[in-house]
């Protein structure tokens, strides 16, 4: 019968077992070991892959942030050189409108300049024109005085009787106009303006008439320019009548040198070439001239004017033919 092992050969076999066992688990615990290490490498690669993607994922952001940024600021640059371009186009046009509005100030200013110095000149002729129509007036009323008292004196001689039939037409010869043109005697020719008009209408051209008229126009027109002299009966200086008794002389038709006597004489007319118009006031003649048959009058109007021609204003008392 076989012997079973002994106590030491049982112990050997327990003490190999154990070796073999602690081995086993050494084995086992540095197996678990290099699992644990390969789980902790892999984890620490996941965590390195990870973080490798964040940072690009940051770094991505960034430069996406910095190229937002530089569009941005392309965006404001561009901006602020628009508003810039705004602002000095706003500047320029209000530099416009100020110099079009010191323009039309300087304009106004001149226009104003130019009206005040007009006004004043039309002052200055308004004062000159009122200096001349007071001296005409004066002219006139000196006239008109010393008719009034030519006509006085003639009355008084008349009515003595120191004259004869005869002798009156030398006196009415050195006695001119007892009421001149523009006399004192309250008639309308004391209406005549200090130029000679009187803003009454013209009359317009007669027919009919001397058949001399034309040659008696012209002979009136031939004094024109001559100056007024109180008295004068020459181409030196005329009155009215004066005037027109040297024309009619010229056609064989001799007056007196008085306006109201000359009145008396010839036959009504028209106002025709050559016809003398005459004007009264007061119950008298006043003035008298030479009608042209166009509207107009040749006459020696008052002192300080030359004989002249205009047109016949109203007041007038009658025409008379003389040739």
């Amino acid at each position: 019968m076989r012997r079973g092992p002994s106590a030491e050969e049982l112990a050997a076999q327990r003490g190999a077992a154990l070796a073999a066992q602690q081995r086993a688990e050494e084995l086992a615990a540095q197996q678990q070991a290099a699992e644990e290490a390969a789980a902790e490498a892999e984890r620490q690669a996941e965590v390195a892959s990870q973080r490798e993607a964040e940072d690009a994922a940051n770094r991505q952001a960034e430069a996406e942030a910095a190229r937002e940024a530089v569009e941005e600021a392309a965006v404001e640059q561009e901006a602020a050189e628009r508003a810039a371009a705004e602002q000095a186009a706003a500047e320029q046009a209000a530099a416009a409108q100020q110099a079009a509005a010191d323009q039309a100030a300087a304009e106004e200013a001149a226009d104003q300049e130019a009206a005040d110095q007009a006004a004043a000149n039309q002052a200055a002729a308004n004062q000159a024109a009122e200096e001349a129509a007071a001296a005409d007036q004066a002219a006139m009323d000196q006239a008109a005085a010393e008719d009034a008292a030519a006509a006085d004196q003639a009355a008084a001689d008349q009515a003595a009787g120191q004259v004869s039939v005869e002798n009156e037409v030398v006196a009415d010869t050195a006695q001119p106009d007892e009421t001149q043109y523009g006399g004192s005697t309250g008639g309308e020719e004391t209406a005549t303006q200090p130029d000679g008009s009187t803003g009454g209408e013209t009359a317009a051209p007669p027919s009919g008439g001397s058949a001399n008229g034309g040659g008696i126009v012209g002979a009136a027109q031939a004094q024109l320019g001559v100056p007024y002299v109180y008295g004068g009966a020459s181409p030196s200086g005329f009155d009215c009548s004066g005037l027109v008794m040297h024309v009619m002389a010229q056609f064989g038709v001799s007056l007196p040198h008085n306006a109201q006597a000359q009145f008396g004489y010839g036959s009504p007319g028209s106002g025709a070439a050559g016809d003398v118009v005459f004007w009264g006031g007061g119950g008298g003649i006043t003035h008298n001239g030479i009608a042209t048959g166009s509207g107009t009058v040749i006459h020696a109007p008052y002192p300080g004017t030359v004989v002249r021609e205009e047109g016949i204003w109203s007041g007038v008392a009658g025409y008379k033919t003389m040739v």
